[in-house]
């Protein structure tokens, strides 16, 4: 695991470690021990609950390490997030922005795009993302609304075919620079994951 973690740098090698971030989806609810190694190992979290939360914070992961990576949130869930310092959250809907915005101020939010995942081992496709005009309107939104934003993409689990992810940068690149025509200001990018 430890040796798998060392190597997720290198899988983007053009960005400079400054602005390279990784993170890990959080293991399974009684994993612990994993999530704890992952935490000196200097990961960082995406979350997909309140209590995924409570793990991390458990083993020491600092809130600005922790993104609410779940789409579908309940307003009191993000109001938790953000209580105990919790400050990106992914949405892909208006209604998720609308909960983020009002729950935790001045959030950071990725909208996630939809990506079909052909070639993928595990396609995520059918389960969340908005397509790229939403995604647009979503990050004009988040300008509006005075939040930091961003797109995030899934290519689907144990995706084999590299060129996924040079296609969909392409995509992103295009929503980015129509969203920016518009006033919007996006300067995250989550590349979700899907390594084999």
């Amino acid at each position: 695991m430890a040796r798998e973690y060392s190597l997720k740098p290198r899988r983007v090698p053009r960005v400079e470690s400054k602005y390279r971030r990784i993170v890990t989806e959080i293991p399974a609810p009684d994993s612990l021990p994993i999530l704890e190694r992952l935490h000196r190992l200097g990961s960082s979290f995406d979350v997909a609950s309140p209590a995924a939360i409570d793990d991390c914070l458990a083993v020491g992961v600092p809130p600005e390490r922790i993104s609410y990576g779940h789409t579908i949130k309940k307003r009191r869930d993000v109001a938790y997030a953000a209580s105990v310092g919790v400050t990106r959250f992914a949405v892909d809907c208006p209604e998720e922005l609308d909960k983020v915005a009002e729950a935790a101020p001045g959030a950071a939010v990725s909208v996630r795009l939809f990506h079909e995942c052909g070639g993928a081992d595990w396609p995520l496709s059918r389960q969340f993302g908005c397509s790229t005009a939403e995604a647009e309107q979503l990050l004009v939104s988040s300008t509006e609304g005075g939040m930091a934003c961003g797109v995030s993409f899934h290519v689907g689990s144990q995706q084999r075919d590299l060129a996924t992810w040079h296609e969909t940068l392409g995509v992103v690149a295009d929503v980015f620079r129509r969203a920016r025509e518009r006033g919007a200001r996006p300067t995250l990018l989550n590349l979700g994951g899907g390594c084999p």
